[in-house]
């Protein structure tokens, strides 16, 4: 078993940070795609829309830790195509964790409590003397969506090269070697 990166492909750690995240943005995109377009709020979508927080904020935490590692495997990482794909990754790195950190300080400047997965962070305080709440909720909204067109442009470019290019970059991620 492969815990480490190599030139050739993704070690087991890496892999799990990426689809880890991959899953949770799902979830996290999937609720507030779907609260545009269901009439009302029922029951079932309340609740998944009611973990909109707890997810995000453990998102935040994965993707700074998937950030360290991977800064940490830099030198062992299978190369990048072109520097499209690299700025293609800092950007989405830099996505999920400038979404988060938006939707932490909205919460906090607007005074209201935050609490993860059942566990206090911060209670509700005055938030009277503090502007901004609107700034950080439009940059929270319009952060989102450029994740969802990234994201989507990430997984059309994994594709592509799997089906057009043949060059094994999605075999890479899935912790093979280069196939054809």
């Amino acid at each position: 078993m492969q815990w480490q990166d190599t030139n050739a492909r993704y070690g087991l750690i890496s892999r799990g940070f990426h689809w880890a995240m991959a899953a949770l943005i799902i979830w996290q995109l999937g609720g507030v795609t779907l609260s545009l377009f269901v009439e009302g709020r029922p029951a079932w979508l309340g609740a998944w829309i009611g973990t909109h927080k707890s997810v995000g904020t453990l998102l935040l935490g994965v993707a700074l830790i998937r950030a360290l590692w991977g800064l940490g495997q830099l030198r062992r990482r299978p190369p990048a195509l072109s520097r499209a794909a690299t700025l293609g990754h800092i950007g989405l790195y830099a996505l999920m964790i400038a979404i988060p950190l938006t939707g932490l300080a909205m919460t906090y400047i607007s005074g209201r409590p935050l609490a993860v997965f059942g566990y206090s962070l911060w209670g509700p305080h005055d938030a009277s003397t503090v502007m901004g709440a609107g700034a950080f909720h439009t940059a929270h909204h319009w952060l989102g969506w450029a994740l969802l067109a990234t994201v989507a442009g990430h997984i059309t470019m994994a594709f592509y090269h799997h089906r057009i290019k043949k060059d094994g970059v999605l075999s890479r991620m899935l912790g093979h070697s280069r196939t054809g």
